[in-house]
């Protein structure tokens, strides 16, 4: 399945990347899920040379925008395409930053952006996805069409990677279904609610159905636009943020402290 989706998405390339990870440095006491998802990702492409926005230090993560910003510098001199991969929310901040700064860089064609983990503590700043790819092209140089996001959970085994209007659709081994926050009914399109996914593929625990904390809303297919028929899903935020402890929403705290 993640070779199908890697395929249709254009994800697998033969040709050596140089990659920035916004996210962890790798380190053997952090096991979390998004660090190996992350590292993951690295295997769509060979990579050359791999910088990482959070360095692990005496004290724990530390984000190193001034080292990433000299990472792209030196990527910029080099005929290879780049990758940017991890938080969305790192993303923006490291683009406004570099806007601010009034720096601008160009990147080889072949070049990519994949995000996932979402947006977690910043949820009150997370702009709309248009603003964020029109600063990623005024910034980077990097398309819109070129940009890829990713949605999961670690109890489910199946990965949504978006389609070209950007959409989550759900594949035909998977079900998503948007329940009533306060009676857990099923939802009909254009309602939102708690999201839950559905899937027979895991077969090493029983983990078919999965309630997230995600709010969501769930829409007919043909609404997109893509040509995929399949119904697609929005995810607006999550409930009780201020109770979320998960790997991406502590990537968010050292984000803050740094």
């Amino acid at each position: 399945m993640a070779a199908r989706l890697g395929k249709v998405r254009g994800l697998f390339s033969p040709v050596p990347v140089n990659y920035i990870v916004l996210g962890y440095e790798p380190h053997r006491e952090n096991q979390t899920a998004i660090s190996k998802t992350q590292r993951a990702s690295l295997l769509y492409a060979p990579p050359l040379q791999v910088k990482y926005a959070l360095k692990r230090g005496a004290g724990g993560y530390r984000p190193d925008f001034p080292g990433v910003k000299r990472a792209l510098e030196r990527y910029a001199g080099q005929k290879v395409p780049v990758r940017l991969v991890g938080f969305p929310a790192y993303l923006y901040f490291l683009l406004l930053e570099l806007k601010r700064e009034g720096l601008r860089f160009r990147f080889p064609a072949g070049s990519m952006v994949l995000l996932g983990g979402g947006w977690k503590q910043f949820y009150r700043e997370q702009p709309e996805k248009e603003a964020v790819y029109r600063l990623l092209e005024e910034v980077l140089g990097i398309g819109e069409e070129r940009c890829r996001e990713f949605y999961g959970a670690v109890e489910h085994p199946s990965m949504y990677c978006d389609c070209g209007r950007h959409h989550f659709h759900v594949p035909v081994y998977s079900r998503v279904i948007i329940r009533d926050v306060d009676t857990l009914r099923p939802l009909g399109f254009g309602q939102p609610g708690l999201v839950n996914l559905i899937t027979p593929i895991a077969d090493s625990m029983p983990l078919v159905s999965v309630m997230t904390d995600d709010l969501g809303i769930l829409y007919p297919g043909e609404s997109c636009g893509c040509g995929n028929q399949a119904p697609y899903f929005e995810i607006l935020g999550r409930v009780g943020l201020s109770e979320i402890r998960t790997c991406a929403a502590g990537a968010a705290q050292i984000l803050e402290g740094g």
